[in-house]
């Protein structure tokens, strides 16, 4: 199992299309995809088709950009693994 935890595609900062980047993750053999596009899910269900045709698990994590000075409270929970 090789995972990657934290990419982005051209839809938020990164510069790769998701096409071009489940191509780059298949050739290096990741079998699991975190895609961390910020402020946005769009396009996500065509992720996630595309990286099963390529036999990749792809999950979305949405980054959301705080400002320094806002207030946010995190959860942090046990893993369950």
């Amino acid at each position: 199992m090789k995972v990657e935890l934290h990419c982005h595609t051209r839809l938020s900062d990164g510069s790769f299309t998701f096409e071009e980047v489940t191509e780059l993750a298949a050739a290096e053999l990741v079998t699991h995809l975190a895609i961390t596009n910020h402020d946005t899910t769009a396009g996500l269900h065509e992720m996630m088709v595309q990286g099963r045709e390529n036999g990749i698990e792809i999950v979305s994590i949405s980054g959301r950009f705080w400002p320094p000075n806002a207030r946010c409270r995190l959860r942090v929970r046990p893993a369950l693994v």
